[in-house]
């Protein structure tokens, strides 16, 4: 009984609170509720932080500031405000995650005012914002990947990624994103890889990605794209990759897309609303020009598998 009761109080001790672990060089700070004027008293932090079971406010003295904290997880917390200046006290972190939190304040340039000079990672997902800030954007200009998931951006806006011309990867899934202002990429010059999956998009102006002329990787899985007419590729010159399973496509210019598309090498796509002669005549032209079409054998509807 008695050491029953030892190691109870000794899990309820080390789960709220603030520990390093130098094997890997982390801070985990669990169940906790900090207090403004009482900042957590630790000799260093480590690389890592992970803020797990948050309750309350993180004040803008709650850490004393870190040099070597290169990486902050904020996870399944309940957050009601994080003051200006917080992130100050992290002046070299590189990676932020912000994951599957039951409350937090809305992404706005208050939070992250005068944030991360050296932020090169954004990870947000699964969170219950009520608003997304894109101005935070300017503040974020070293940011080479940015993940966005199971948050409403709405309609991507002119210029809606103003700021990121440092840009290489964009992921944004589960966005509810419906339209697309063919100017909204234009401020992401840099941008190799870009990710649109299981969103509401049921059209792409043509020329929506004529300034990204490094965009090596377009997923556009899992939308609303009935028709491709070849113009929506306008611009690009060195696309290596096009997803576009998910969508049900009934007309496509196939000629259209390869001139669009000088080094394509890769395409997923799926033409099960096509007579067969013509699904089959598609992708026989894809295929003359060298171009993999991914798992090939599922392309077409069961009719014109005999």
């Amino acid at each position: 009984m008695k050491t029953a009761l030892v190691t109870l109080i000794f899990l309820v001790f080390t789960t709220h609170c603030c520990e390093y672990n130098g094997s890997v060089d982390e801070t985990k700070c669990s169940s906790m509720e900090f207090e403004k004027g009482k900042p957590v008293s630790m000799k260093r932090y480590g690389k890592k932080l992970d803020l797990t079971l948050i309750r309350g406010t993180l004040f803008a003295d709650t850490f004393h500031p870190s040099l070597g904290t290169k990486e902050i997880v904020i996870r399944s917390s309940n957050i009601s405000d994080i003051e200006p200046g917080f992130f100050h006290n992290f002046p070299n972190l590189e990676i932020l995650t912000i994951r599957i939190n039951h409350g937090f304040p809305n992404i706005t340039t208050r939070v992250f005012k005068g944030c991360c000079p050296k932020l090169t990672t954004l990870r947000v997902y699964d969170n219950n914002f009520r608003f997304f800030d894109n101005q935070v954007f300017l503040q974020l200009n070293k940011l080479e990947f940015l993940w966005i998931e199971k948050q409403y951006l709405g309609p991507l806006e002119a210029n809606y990624f103003k700021g990121l011309k440092n840009l290489k990867k964009l992921r944004l899934q589960h966005c509810q994103i419906k339209q697309i202002d063919p100017n909204a990429f234009d401020d992401l010059p840099g941008l190799v890889k870009m990710e649109l999956p299981t969103n509401q998009v049921e059209k792409i102006q043509p020329g929506t990605f004529k300034k990204l002329q490094k965009l090596e990787e377009l997923h556009l899985s899992g939308n609303s794209i009935r028709n491709f007419t070849g113009g929506e590729f306008d611009g690009l010159n060195n696309l290596k990759r096009l997803e576009l399973i998910g969508n049900k496509i009934n007309s496509l210019n196939v000629e259209r897309i390869l001139e669009n598309l000088p080094k394509l090498e890769r395409i997923g796509i799926k033409l099960t609303l096509f007579e067969c002669d013509r699904a089959k005549s598609l992708v026989e032209k894809i295929q003359e020009n060298n171009i993999e079409i991914k798992n090939v054998d599922q392309v077409f509807s069961d009719k014109c598998q005999d």
